[in-house]
């Protein structure tokens, strides 16, 4: 607890105990970015092939979408039904480009493995053709792999924005909130 003593020209009005506590104020996104667990997601209404893709989600300050667990999962799962593409497939972050057959996700460098969540398809990844090197997520939620120059919508990822702190202070008289 911090004595406050409010002055005006040495002439002290007013005697009063507080208690001040800082707190970051809850993470927040942009326009069109939806909020879930720490990061923000943009669903686009636009479709282009998984490189353009991914350069979309940096120009917008993110990048495709990593799915690291069940959670993420299932909530980027819904989303891609509550829009329901034509087409079924939307685009996500990884690829097996560098080394055919070792899925990595490309804005993480982090691999995907058996110790690691995944949702593919039965028999998928499976490189039909032998040029589906993009990872995409179907309107069921299940993985696949497709052709990196199939035109996709595509999901965004970037870290929940934090833009100010409250200060609360709080007296026997009143309650002031101030960000900062």
């Amino acid at each position: 607890m911090t004595r406050l003593i409010i002055c005006n020209y040495s002439l002290c009005l007013l005697h009063l105990y507080i208690v001040a506590e800082l707190k970051p104020t809850h993470g927040h996104c942009s326009q069109g970015w939806v909020l879930h667990g720490s990061s923000c997601y943009h669903v686009s209404h636009d479709m282009e092939d998984w490189a353009d893709a991914d350069y979309m989600c940096h120009k917008m300050g993110g990048y495709l979408a990593e799915i690291n667990t069940a959670f993420e999962g299932n909530f980027l799962e819904n989303q891609v039904k509550l829009f329901n593409f034509p087409q079924g497939y939307t685009w996500i972050g990884a690829t097996d480009i560098p080394i055919e057959g070792e899925w990595i996700w490309a804005n993480s460098n982090s691999q995907l493995s058996s110790q690691s969540y995944s949702n593919w398809l039965p028999g998928d990844p499976n490189n039909v053709g032998g040029n589906q090197n993009c990872l995409s997520i179907g309107n069921t939620g299940l993985w696949a792999d497709e052709n990196c120059a199939s035109i996709y919508h595509y999901i965004c990822e970037k870290d929940e924005e934090h833009g100010s702190v409250m200060l609360s202070v709080t007296s026997k008289q009143s309650v002031w909130l101030l960000y900062i």
